[in-house]
């Protein structure tokens, strides 16, 4: 480094140098190596892209500080049309069959519980009042017994379960929609994927920071996969001042 020029004072002596502007350093990765870039290896078919998709899982699972999620496979079908399946994220379809499960478990299955404690107690009351009169044979109170407190089961089953399928279908849908808007790929995004696949192909695409696309890159290529290079999906990058030439102070 080119010291600073030496200034003497009027008594002959050799002052201290004086201190220069600090110089800047360049930046070795332009961009900010904390914003999230898109990696995406093609695979030849489908089936191996869904294999090399969870051995990543796995293997971003062990390395948690490269924060590589989600992973999801794009396939172009030879129809021309494309497939979208992520892992560990819930679609909108799928959160309305699982809310419509779960409603019916959580308002179905108690319901019809109460209803039917609620017919053997009636029945055995009353059919066994009407066994006492001899309105009906006492071999067959048991049966009716049973028979109303089924009846009164299916009866909650079918009105509080219905209620409950609407209500969990509509939260699940709508944690399916968060979710998918919130962690997925968009579709856009999804198109300029498959559209860069050949007919029959997939690819494994996952989101992750400028810094370690190399190493998940570098990962799904040692599964079988061919790094794609989208320019539309780049993240763009803030200006370096690396290649800036710092003037000669004076």
């Amino acid at each position: 480094m080119n010291r600073p020029p030496s200034v003497r004072s009027s008594g002959g002596l050799e002052d201290k140098p004086r201190p220069g502007p600090p110089a800047v350093a360049g930046r070795s990765m332009a961009g900010n190596p904390g914003a999230p870039s898109i990696v995406c290896c093609a695979y030849v078919d489908q089936v191996r892209a869904e294999q090399a998709a969870q051995a990543l899982r796995i293997w971003a699972r062990a390395q948690r500080g490269l924060r590589a999620a989600p992973v999801a496979v794009v396939a172009r079908k030879l129809s021309g049309g494309s497939t979208y399946e992520p892992l560990r994220i819930v679609r909108p379809r799928r959160g309305l069959v699982v809310g419509l499960l779960i409603g019916l478990v959580l308002f179905g299955l108690p319901a019809a519980g109460a209803a039917g404690l609620v017919g053997w107690a009636f029945g055995s009351i009353v059919f066994g009042l009407f066994g006492l009169i001899g309105v009906v044979s006492g071999n067959q109170v048991g049966t009716m017994v049973v028979g109303l407190s089924l009846l009164l089961a299916l009866l909650a089953v079918i009105i509080v379960g219905g209620f409950g399928l609407v209500i969990g279908a509509a939260i699940g849908a709508l944690v399916g929609v968060i979710d998918s808007l919130a962690r997925g790929f968009s579709g856009s995004e999804r198109t300029r994927l498959s559209s860069g696949l050949a007919p029959g192909a997939a690819a494994v695409v996952t989101r992750t920071s400028v810094a370690a696309a190399g190493l998940v890159e570098q990962e799904l290529a040692r599964l079988g996969g061919r790094p794609m290079v989208l320019a539309d999906t780049s993240i763009p990058r803030e200006p370096t001042d690396a290649g800036t030439k710092i003037a000669p102070t004076t």
